[in-house]
């Protein structure tokens, strides 16, 4: 008898495996110098801020005011013994939410730096396994597996998304980053007016594709909130959700619970969260994880892993057996994609530069402790350097004389 086909559920109820992730310790091995490396630079670690799309650059900026406080607090977690950082995960809110995805402990793990500095750290160490356009495939694909064909302009970004981010840049002048922010954005019931207002951009109109896009994410939402009325009871309302759109009336009736951007949003994650088990159950059948030490990141919508362990693999079969496993355990048609770390020669190359002491001290100085010398660089690094070269070159001069006092009063 041919299986039945899965189909996703359209009314989600806790996930009695919910708890899985949070009952690993999970290792990433890292070349630990390279962020101790980065403490000891000045200028190259940002403070908070956001992009002009108004998203924040990484998650760790809702935890740390600079990326200096968030290396350092990773570097908090290393082992030298296992030589990795350790890294435990948790559902959102303190881990009292009981859907959608997980988050490590403190943000105190390498996958959640930027994107630059995880190329400085990871080339040639890791690479990453993602699903491609994991939220929108997702919630396209519930959808119309449950009998919703009407969403035509969500089907159209899906099929067509590199088309629409290209429309967007060649319309309204912006990067590849600022188009993608805008359609995220949109998925989540954001507006327009308030990406162009972000990019400056505030004089420009929406597109007709742009407008029938957003206009059908709120018709998803209410699609959603009908058939999820327990699990959107369990959000917890952030007060940074929208209710734009709302008639006062259903916004009295939504008092106390988390908006319709919450609920697409958590809706989204918790199905993604359920396919990163699969693509974490089907990586530990064929080897590339050990259970009994695990050796990987999660990456929301991918996992990440040490490039030591795909040795010899072809990763090509092993994406496409990957997809057909979540398939068959799901019935999520997901492609799934390899995002290689490229070497990002300047970050390196400005660390560098900025390590080399030796040469950013005067040949005035290098044979004595100058203080007016030693006040004037705020590097400390660098001050500490050239205060232990000084005393490191006394202290040679000393044993020197030392050595030539004992060789002639054994002369004598």
């Amino acid at each position: 008898m041919k299986a039945e086909k899965k189909v996703p559920d359209l009314t989600l109820a806790p996930d009695p495996d919910s708890s899985f992730f949070e009952g690993i310790v999970f290792f990433e091995p890292i070349i630990i110098d390279k962020l101790i490396d980065l403490l000891k630079t000045n200028g190259l670690l940002k403070k908070k801020s956001l992009t002009k799309s108004g998203h924040q650059e990484s998650n760790w900026m809702s935890k740390y005011d600079s990326q200096r406080s968030h290396v350092a607090a990773i570097i908090s977690q290393y082992s030298a013994i296992d030589n990795a950082i350790k890294v435990k995960y948790q559902f959102a809110n303190r881990g009292t939410s009981i859907y959608g995805r997980v988050y490590p402990l403190g943000s105190k793990s390498g996958g959640e730096m930027s994107g630059n500095l995880r190329d400085y750290c990871f080339h040639k160490q890791w690479t990453a396994l993602d699903i491609e356009n994991a939220h929108p495939n997702i919630l396209y694909q519930v959808l119309k597996l449950n009998g919703f064909e009407e969403f035509t302009f969500l089907a159209n970004y899906c099929s067509n998304r590199n088309q629409n981010f290209q429309e967007v840049m060649n319309e309204y002048n912006v990067d590849r980053t600022a188009a993608k922010y805008l359609f995220i954005r949109l998925l989540y019931l954001g507006s327009f007016q308030g990406w162009a207002k972000d990019n400056g951009l505030s004089s420009k109109k929406p597109t007709k594709f742009i407008d029938g896009f957003s206009e059908e994410m709120f018709k998803i939402a209410e699609v959603l909130m009908k058939h999820n009325a327990d699990m959107h009871a369990t959000l917890k309302p952030n007060k940074k959700s929208k209710k734009v759109g709302r008639t006062p009336k259903a916004q009295k009736a939504d008092e106390g619970l988390a908006s319709r951007d919450q609920l697409v949003a958590y809706f989204c994650a918790e199905h993604e969260r359920c396919v990163l088990k699969l693509m974490f159950d089907f990586l530990v059948t064929i080897g590339l994880i050990n259970i009994e030490k695990v050796e990987c990141m999660l990456r929301y919508d991918g996992i990440d892993l040490p490039l030591a362990s795909l040795d010899g693999k072809d990763i090509g079969d092993v994406l496409n057996r990957m997809s057909d496993y979540v398939f068959k355990h799901s019935g999520f048609k997901l492609m799934m994609t390899e995002k290689a770390y490229k070497e990002n020669y300047e970050l390196q190359a400005m660390v560098n530069e900025q390590l080399d002491y030796e040469k950013r001290i005067p040949d005035e100085f290098k044979a004595r402790l100058d203080n007016d010398f030693l006040t004037s660089t705020s590097n400390y690094n660098l001050q500490k350097y050239y205060f232990e070269k000084f005393v490191t070159t006394i202290q040679n001069q000393i044993e020197r004389i030392s050595s030539s006092m004992l060789r002639r009063c054994h002369g004598n």
